[in-house]
Formats: structure tokens, C-alpha cells, sequence
């Protein structure tokens, strides 16, 4: 997860296209939450990103963090998110790290090796939902582990707990593995 936002993240706009990038800010939005790890000033995960290094525009725009990480934005409006969230990086403007909000969904103390195959869980989830053809399977062994990290958050009704249950069902199914929660 932190190496898929470091290496890829290459833009703050949702364009709908698809691109790693779209699925980070729209993720963002989506599970109300920002960066892997807790984001405390202008120093963050976004810094090493080729969106503020090489092929970004976080310089052009003075951002520090993507204006998707700032509270109350949706994908309608925010591009118009305050300066005092995305540029100056005002403590209570923006989101708590996404790894947090994972452990928000379990009452138990997921190690960040859990937290981490849930997030790939839900990017893969988020891709396969537009072009199943380009999206890269998990292993039989990476299918297992993300069955039994399933157990460990499917007791929440939160949507993201009901979206990995799907998303680890439908690996199974493709891995050919037995999916016990069915049964």
C-alpha cells in the first residue's frame, strides 16, 4: 500500500480514468481518510510521490497533501477544497490516516501486515469494478491470507468491510478455493 501510493501517485484530480492515482483520491473520499500514514504537517507520505517529485503538479497547485484528503470534500466539489486543508496542511482540515481508519473497523488490533493486504484488497476491488481484464489476481497464497483477514473485519457493517468480503469472495472464487463464508 505505502509503495503503490509513493511510486504511483502521480495526480490530485479525479479524472475517472482509471489511473492509480483516481483510485487513491477516490479511496480517499471514499473511506474518509488520507495517506497511509497519519498525515502532521507539509512533511508527508505525498513528499516522496512523483506527483510532488517529477510528474506531478502538487508545485504548481502549492499543495502539500491532495485536496481529495481534505474533510467534507466529495468527488463533485473537491476541487474547491480550502488552501488551509491541501496547501498550508491546517491541524482539523484534513483526514486521519487511512491506516487508522482500518483499525477503526475492527474492535481487535490489526497488525499493519493485515491493514496492508486489506488495502490492496480494496484497490484491486476498486479496479476490478471498471475493467476486470487488466486487474492482476492474487497468488493462492495471497488469496488464503486475504480469507483469513476477511474473518478478522467482516463482523462490521461498515461498507468497506462489506466491499473486502466481496472482493475476498470473488478472489476465491477465481483462486478456485473453497469460500467457507458461503457455506
Amino acid at each position: 500500500m505505502d509503495a503503490s501510493l509513493k511510486q504511483q501517485f502521480t495526480s490530485d484530480l479525479i479524472l475517472k480514468d482509471d489511473s492509480i492515482s483516481d483510485r487513491w483520491n477516490r479511496f480517499f473520499i471514499k473511506y474518509d481518510c488520507c495517506s497511509v500514514h497519519q498525515v502532521t504537517s507539509t512533511t508527508n507520505d505525498f513528499d516522496t510521490t512523483p506527483w510532488c517529485t517529477t510528474s506531478g503538479s502538487c508545485q504548481q497547485t502549492n499543495s502539500q497533501i491532495p485536496k481529495a484528503c481534505c474533510k467534507d470534500v466529495t468527488e463533485d466539489d473537491y476541487i474547491n477544497a480550502a488552501a488551509s486543508c491541501h496547501a498550508t496542511v491546517t491541524s482539523g482540515t484534513y483526514k486521519d490516516s487511512c491506516f487508522a481508519r482500518v483499525k477503526k473497523l475492527n474492535d481487535e488490533a490489526l497488525t499493519e501486515k493485515e491493514v496492508d493486504d486489506f488495502f490492496t484488497g480494496l484497490i484491486i476491488m476498486e479496479a476490478s469494478k471498471t475493467d476486470t481484464q487488466s486487474v492482476k489476481i492474487p497468488s493462492t497464497t495471497q488469496a488464503k491470507r486475504l480469507k483469513s483477514n476477511q474473518a478478522a473485519v467482516s463482523a462490521k457493517s461498515d461498507q468497506a468491510a462489506i466491499d473486502y468480503q466481496k472482493l475476498a469472495s470473488e478472489i476465491l472464487r477465481q483462486q478456485g478455493l473453497p469460500n467457507f463464508s458461503q457455506q
